[in-house]
């Protein structure tokens, strides 16, 4: 019966405990990533990373975007940010849908970014709401998607985003009362 018990135990650890151990581990790195200690921040973020972390991963995309500490290369940071993504982080979501949205020439860009922006937007990233708000203007334009678009605006103008509520006030020059007033219901 005592082997049983520390078998769980033991067990326990492994699994929950030691996921407590590399979520302190992380503010570590974090903290050598915002003091430049970028060597270390990696040294820190590869095995979480390994292990599926998504803050890890957002990190170390990060890292491979700026080339901080280690070289530049783009195709390793959207890697990165994908899998941290898609679990659910919203900063790599945010982060993922700013860098899609920078190729607006690209339909399927801008569609990328606005499956990602809804994510961490829905989520309440008031940076996203805006974001979304401007790929939405750009996607739908003027004419059809200004509903939606203002909306995202006035949303991520509530949650104190300075951008947003600048272009919450723009957007407003080109919309009729009527739509002004269906905003508010749009996306809640």
């Amino acid at each position: 019966m005592k082997k049983v018990s520390v078998l769980v135990v033991t067990l326990s650890y492994l699994f929950f405990g030691h996921q407590g151990w590399a979520n302190s581990d992380l503010t570590v790195g974090i903290d050598a990533f915002e003091n430049g200690e970028y060597e270390r921040a990696i040294d820190i973020f590869n095995l979480p990373a390994e292990r599926g972390n998504a803050q890890a991963q957002y990190y170390l995309a990060l890292m491979y975007l700026l080339g901080a500490g280690i070289e530049k290369n783009n195709n390793s940071a959207f890697s990165f940010l994908k899998l941290s993504a898609n679990q659910g982080y919203v900063s790599a979501q945010t982060l993922l849908g700013s860098l899609y949205a920078q190729e607006p020439e690209k339909v399927e860009n801008l569609e990328e970014a606005e499956k990602w922006l809804q994510r961490s937007a829905d989520k309440g990233d008031s940076e996203a709401q805006y974001l979304l708000a401007m790929v939405l203007a750009q996607l739908h334009g003027i004419d059809k998607g200004n509903v939606n678009a203002y909306a995202w605006a006035l949303i991520s103008c509530g949650n104190y985003n300075k951008i947003g509520c600048d272009f919450q006030r723009s957007y407003e020059f080109n919309m009729a009362a009527i739509d002004i007033q269906k905003a508010p219901l749009q996306n809640r």
